[in-house]
């Protein structure tokens, strides 16, 4: 998994994609329920804010209009959060595309201390037919800290081109979001579950546990047994997590020593 850090100006501070080649899919609306799921303690009508803790968006799959000879889609990115001046560089803004259900890109875009803006632009490219989802979340660790989205400053659109814009896409239909991988809370443990098909090289999984930035620890590990055609479900207790952890990801190791992220999953806040 690639990460990009990135401090970004000149962001305008309206966000809109009325561009000529870029077509909206998606624009961020608390009270829209039909294109995401909120996780925030802190929301309201016009924003969802982190004040202290997580808080994040979990877009449904976006509704790409796919080109009739089958090219991938370029989708592209705006967003400015809101922040408090004294944030420090452990607070963050988490932005993760899957593809498929596997995290394909994420962009991580830690705060500057003495700014009240976090901004993001960036690009990503989709293989032709792919379902695919975003979540964008703020991570802050004290109180008196916050970051905020308002209503309309996140933004995804699709660079259409010339030829692609004459064409005529094919016919959408709604996809809801299904989580291949959840993270709930239950009394003082942490449940963890996902689903995996058959690995010809199976080993085992790890799963891992992170209080914020790219720092990962080992929460415990899971036997990889499935077989056959039919995916298979896990499950993993996490006994002693921290109060600070505020995410978790899976780690598929092959008996070879190959790693890769089967999975990556924030935390709910209660």
């Amino acid at each position: 998994m690639k990460t990009f850090i990135l401090i970004l100006i000149g962001l305008g501070s309206c966000l809109s994609a009325t561009s000529q080649n870029c077509s909206s899919l998606y624009v961020f609306d608390p009270q829209d329920k039909n294109s995401h799921y909120v996780v925030s303690r802190e929301s309201s009508e016009t924003k969802i804010t982190a004040n202290g803790k997580a808080a994040a968006v979990q877009t449904n799959a976006l509704p790409i209009r796919w080109n009739e000879k089958g090219r991938s889609a370029l989708l592209h990115v705006d967003a400015k959060f809101d922040c408090s001046a004294n944030l420090e560089t452990r607070d963050f803004v988490w932005i993760y595309f899957r593809i498929n259900g596997v995290i394909t890109k994420t962009i991580t875009v830690k705060a500057t201390p003495n700014t009240n803006s976090i901004r993001i632009s960036d690009s990503i490219s989709v293989p032709f037919g792919s379902k695919v989802t975003m979540r964008a979340a703020m991570v802050c660790d004290s109180p008196d800290e916050y970051i905020s989205l308002e209503k309309g400053y996140l933004e995804l659109c699709q660079v259409v081109s010339k030829i692609d814009d004459k064409e005529q896409a094919l016919e959408e239909v709604p996809i809801n979001f299904e989580p291949f991988m959840q993270v709930m809370n239950v009394g003082d443990k942490v449940k963890v579950i996902w689903k995996s098909g058959r690995n010809e090289n199976c080993n085992l999984f790890r799963l891992e546990r992170t209080n914020g930035g790219d720092i990962w620890a080992t929460a415990g590990y899971a036997k990889d047994d499935c077989s056959g055609k039919s995916i298979c479900d896990y499950v993993f207790f996490d006994s002693h997590p921290q109060t600070t952890t505020i995410g978790y990801r899976i780690m598929q190791v092959d008996r070879f020593g190959k790693e890769k992220v089967l999975g990556e999953e924030s935390r709910p806040l209660n």
